[in-house]
């Protein structure tokens, strides 16, 4: 019998339009009964939020922004660079 509590065999993530999607995410979570596994990641380019569900299972709700995942990081604060340049 597998016990999430105790060997992990999956954690399932998956991705949302925005950092308050995420956030939402997690508040709907714990409302549940869930808990937040653990502090939010926040790197700029990417936001995540982790939870544990009521029977130990985990989930990672992910954004990150466009440039990011369709050029990689280094394109996303390349672009923050001019805009703060800009400002």
């Amino acid at each position: 019998m597998n016990r999430p509590h105790t060997s992990l065999q999956v954690e399932t993530a998956f991705s949302r339009e925005s950092r308050g999607e995420v956030d939402a995410i997690l508040e709907r979570a714990v409302a549940a009964g869930g808990t937040e596994h653990r502090e939010a990641q926040d790197y700029g380019f990417m936001y995540a939020r982790d939870f544990e569900d009521p029977d130990g299972n985990l989930f990672s709700a992910v954004w990150m922004d466009s440039v990011a995942a369709e050029q990689g990081p280094e394109a996303y604060m390349a672009q923050q660079g001019q805009q703060e340049a800009g400002a």
